[in-house]
């Protein structure tokens, strides 16, 4: 009975009471509870002692405590509460050592006021501060009135002595109290913290699964570096996720007669978003290419800018979806050994005994907020047996190394032009470890896709 009472009247919080402020206003419930019975036990030691004056002050204090209790529990004036509870103490303190004087004892209730005010969670640091300052300056007063002045009513010894025992016991049972409460409310911290580390672990832990779901369903997705080796032999992918799922995907196709059409696209962001809006290129791809058998690269990328967008709904003027992709598409054409190339701000390069050129891309990207609305252009080479093609993300030559200097598209032309002639394993661990040389011990920047083919 007394746990359920307990329970409801004190443990119970009003809804109105902000979430932050719920311990103090647990902790002011305990306070005018216990000071209630304080004073109800102070009121009749005074009355059988024969000071009604004291036991008067002290049913008085009765009924302010149970008003702050009735304040408090409606959850409107917690704070009008705390305050009215503050000055009775004050004055209660004030006028028992007026009354009965120093030696009684009653000035170190002031005292109480200090820490009760350090737990007011709905008063900011100045505020504690200052109304701190107000007892100390009420106690000093006190002091040197009462070496100056007789008390207003003089008490026999033994009568001072029982009330002095009553004052001290008092005080003593309410710090013991109040210890007892901050020792509770250390182990309920502590407690709580334990359970929120708990709990961030299981919400990590779930996330962390669903994570690796989405890598298990983005890697059935992309294509297996072994397709592409059916479809080039001499070919080799580099793909290295910042995150357990990437923004980044490649894409090809073979199904056409003597056509083979290969993609890198690098999608806003890494990471979950990034992967979902790969998915959606990816379908999109298939789309396009396989079901309306559209295979020119500028074509691809006008098809593939607008299926993206009306997806994302990026017509609409109140969008706020601005996510998008940057690609570039190369279609190699066997029979007449041509390159047709297009791309979104992503370039290609092309490796042969001439060199390295750089087939520049359209400045512009896939989806998202367009001020251009020209189609995608297409370029055209021939190519030689033994020219090799490289199509890559950026995030290989976004990539710093220990003292913030980017990899860049020089270095990478040049480590190209330096390794193009290799066999195409070896070529795949060159880039590979000259990426890394260059990151050193720093955190991987983006997603990382490069797709090398040597062209027989």
């Amino acid at each position: 009975m007394t746990k359920d009472l307990i329970e409801k009247y004190i443990l119970t919080v009003p809804k109105n009471v902000p979430e932050e402020h719920n311990r103090i206003h647990i902790f002011n419930s305990f306070i005018y509870f216990l000071g209630t019975l304080i004073h109800l036990t102070l009121a009749v030691v005074f009355t059988f002692i024969n000071v009604p004056f004291m036991a008067i002050y002290n049913v008085m204090s009765i009924g302010l405590f149970v008003l702050c209790f009735k304040l408090n529990r409606g959850g409107k004036y917690y704070e009008l509460a705390f305050v009215i509870m503050g000055l009775e103490i004050l004055l209660h303190a004030v006028f028992a050592v007026l009354n009965v004087g120093w030696n009684a004892g009653f000035q170190y209730f002031i005292f109480l006021i200090t820490p009760i005010l350090l737990l007011a969670s709905f008063w900011k640091g100045k505020q504690k501060i200052s109304a701190s300052l107000f007892p100390i300056i009420t106690y000093l007063g006190l002091y040197l009135y009462s070496h100056f002045n007789l008390p207003w009513n003089i008490l026999p010894d033994q009568t001072l002595t029982i009330v002095y025992t009553v004052a001290s016991f008092t005080t003593l049972a309410t710090f013991s109290y109040l210890g007892y409460y901050f020792s509770l409310a250390v182990t309920k911290a502590e407690d709580d913290q334990m359970k929120s580390k708990v709990e961030i672990l299981e919400k990590n832990k779930q996330i962390l699964s669903s994570i690796n779901y989405a890598h298990t369903l983005q890697s059935t997705i992309l294509p297996d570096e072994n397709k592409l080796k059916e479809i080039f032999e001499n070919s080799f992918l580099i793909f290295q996720p910042k995150d357990i799922v990437s923004g980044d995907f490649y894409w090809f196709n073979d199904e056409i007669k003597n056509k083979i059409i290969i993609a890198v696209a690098d999608c806003t962001g890494h990471g979950v978003p990034g992967a979902m809006l790969s998915m959606v290129g990816n379908m999109v791809l298939n789309e396009i290419v396989i079901q309306k058998g559209i295979t020119e690269p500028g074509q691809i990328l006008d098809y593939l800018n607008i299926r993206v967008r009306e997806i994302l709904k990026q017509e609409s003027n109140d969008s706020f979806v601005n996510d998008g992709m940057d690609i570039g598409i190369a279609l190699i054409e066997l029979n007449n050994k041509k390159i047709k190339y297009s791309g979104a701000k992503r370039p290609m390069l092309i490796s042969s005994n001439n060199g390295i050129i750089v087939i520049e891309p359209d400045k512009k990207s896939i989806g998202g907020k367009q001020k251009d609305k020209s189609n995608f252009t297409t370029s055209s080479f021939e190519f030689n047996s033994g020219d090799c093609i490289y199509l890559f993300s950026d995030g290989i030559i976004d990539q710093n190394n220990n003292t913030g200097k980017k990899l860049g598209s020089k270095a990478l032309k040049d480590k190209i032009s330096e390794i193009y002639k290799y066999d195409i394993i070896n070529q795949k661990n060159e880039l590979t470890n000259f990426f890394l040389e260059h990151k050193g011990i720093e955190e991987q920047r983006d997603d990382v896709t490069l797709i090398g083919v040597k062209l027989l």
